[in-house]
């Protein structure tokens, strides 16, 4: 249990890290291209479901099935109704420094009139985003292994498992 919980911290340190590499390498990502990639056009409704997850992801050909996408959706869920906001999914991307937040809340929307910039700008940046998208499905992974584990261990003390560490 030790383990996972210390895997769990490394990779979520490791997942601050590609969303500060996002946000430093490309300069064009803000909250509109993080709500873009889960296509509203094909929304079932007003905010976002496990399966606007699972099409995002897969158009960046991370792999995920339902029930990672609905893990993902219960991580990043603020009001715990099973749909993700538009907050709720630029939290995916969002990280941990203020600062950082700041900067990407004040970029502008990418100069649409520009396809060939925009292409390679948007490949590059694509990378960077299935980083995190990679990251983040390890760490929802690691985080239910936990939930798992404690649920089979009902006298199991989380401060003492975290005093280890």
């Amino acid at each position: 249990m030790v383990d996972l919980v210390k895997n769990l911290a490394d990779c979520e340190s490791q997942l601050e890290k590609c969303k500060e590499r996002l946000i430093f390498r490309c300069n064009d990502f803000n909250n509109n291209v993080a709500i873009r990639l889960f296509d509203p056009s094909v929304n079932d409704g007003d905010n976002f479901c496990f399966n606007n997850v699972k099409r995002a992801f897969k158009a960046l050909n991370v792999d995920i099935d339902a029930s990672m996408a609905n893990l993902i959706v219960k991580r990043f869920d603020s009001n715990f109704d099973n749909e993700m906001t538009y907050s709720d999914v630029t939290d995916i991307f969002k990280p941990t420094s203020i600062s950082l937040q700041r900067e990407v809340e004040r970029r502008t929307v990418f100069d649409e009139r520009r396809p060939s910039a925009k292409s390679s700008k948007e490949k590059h940046m694509h990378e960077y985003i299935r980083d995190v998208l990679d990251q983040t499905i390890e760490a929802v992974s690691l985080a239910q292994k936990i939930s798992l584990s404690l649920v089979k261990r009902p006298k199991y003390s989380i401060e003492r498992a975290l005093s280890v560490l």
